[in-house]
C-alpha cells in the first residue's frame, strides 16, 4: 500500500543531521550530493500546511472527530475538539481532485487524483486500503450516506461511474453528455436517490434502483429561470423528495424533486 510521504525540515527549505549541526545544507544541494543523509540521522522539526487549491477549495468534516482540506498533493486532517494537524497523507505525484469521508467509519476517507485513480485511505495509519483504477481522470467521489458498499464517481469524460467497494469493481451509471456535472449529492433518507447540479443550471435526480431520472431544466421560466450554473444542492434531511439548489446567478430554489416543480425561489 502506499504511505504517506513527510517531508523532513526545519520548515525553512534545510535537512540536517541531528548528530552534527555542521552537516546541515540547503535541500537544493541534495540533487547532486552522494551519498545522502541517512533516515536514520534525520528527524521532523515541523511541517508547515499548504494552502487550499482550486479543485477542492473547502473543508470538510465528519462531523465526529475530524476536518480536512487538501492541496494539490496532500491532505491535511486537523482534530475537531484540538484544532491540530494530526494526519497528512501525501501519497500523490498528480494533483488530487476531490476527498470525501465514509459516513460510517471516520477512519476512511476516499480521495480522487489525476493520476486516474480512485483510493480508500484509512487515515490514521496513512495507508491505502482500496484503489479503483480507472482509463479517465476521476474528478469527484461521494460517499452513499446510507449504504457503506457504494461511492459515486464523476469523471473528466462527464459520465457519473457507481463503485461497488466489495466487489471492486464500478459500472457507468449515466452519461451527462449535455452538461458538465459541478455537485453530486446522495440523498440522506433514500439510499437510492442520487442529485447532480450542472454547468448549464440544470439538476438531475437518478433512481440507481430503477434506473430512471428526471432533469430539471432550472433555466426555463416555469422553474425559476436561474442562470449562471448549479454551485451547490443539498437534500432536505426532513423529506424524501424536497431538493434546496443555489445558482451562480445569486439565486436560490427549492424543488420537489417527485412532483418535478419548482416550490419556491430565494433571490
Amino acid at each position: 500500500p502506499r504511505r504517506g510521504r513527510h517531508l523532513l525540515s526545519r520548515g525553512r527549505g534545510e535537512e540536517f543531521d541531528e548528530g552534527t549541526e555542521r552537516e546541515t545544507r540547503p535541500l537544493s544541494s541534495f540533487a547532486a550530493a552522494t551519498p545522502i543523509l541517512s533516515s536514520k540521522k534525520m528527524r521532523q522539526l515541523g511541517i508547515i500546511t499548504a494552502g487550499c487549491h482550486v479543485n477542492h477549495s473547502g473543508c470538510i468534516t465528519d462531523g465526529k472527530q475530524y476536518f480536512a482540506y487538501c492541496s494539490n498533493l496532500a491532505i491535511y486532517i486537523f482534530g475537531l475538539e484540538t484544532m491540530r494537524l494530526e494526519h497528512i497523507i501525501a501519497g500523490y505525484d498528480k494533483t488530487i481532485t476531490s476527498i470525501d469521508w465514509n459516513p460510517f467509519d471516520s477512519s476512511q476517507m476516499v480521495c480522487t487524483a489525476m493520476d486516474q485513480t480512485v483510493s480508500i485511505w484509512n487515515i490514521e495509519v496513512e495507508v491505502t486500503v482500496e484503489t479503483l483504477n480507472l482509463d479517465v481522470i476521476a474528478v469527484m467521489a461521494v460517499w452513499c450516506r446510507l449504504d457503506p458498499n457504494l461511492i459515486a464517481i464523476v469523471c473528466e469524460d462527464n459520465v457519473v461511474r457507481l463503485w461497488s467497494v466489495k466487489g471492486r469493481s464500478s459500472q457507468v451509471l449515466r452519461d451527462f453528455a449535455h452538461s458538465n456535472v459541478r455537485r453530486l449529492r446522495w440523498s440522506p433518507r433514500v439510499a437510492s436517490l442520487l442529485a447532480s447540479g450542472h454547468e448549464d443550471s440544470s439538476v438531475v435526480v437518478y433512481s440507481t434502483s430503477s434506473s430512471r431520472s428526471r432533469r430539471f431544466r432550472c433555466k426555463d421560466k416555469e422553474l425559476g429561470g436561474h442562470s449562471g450554473g448549479v454551485l451547490d444542492l443539498q437534500w432536505d434531511p426532513l423529506s424524501d423528495t424536497y431538493l434546496i439548489v443555489s445558482f451562480g446567478g445569486g439565486s436560490m430554489a427549492l424543488f420537489d424533486t417527485e412532483a418535478h416543480a419548482m416550490a419556491r425561489t430565494f433571490d
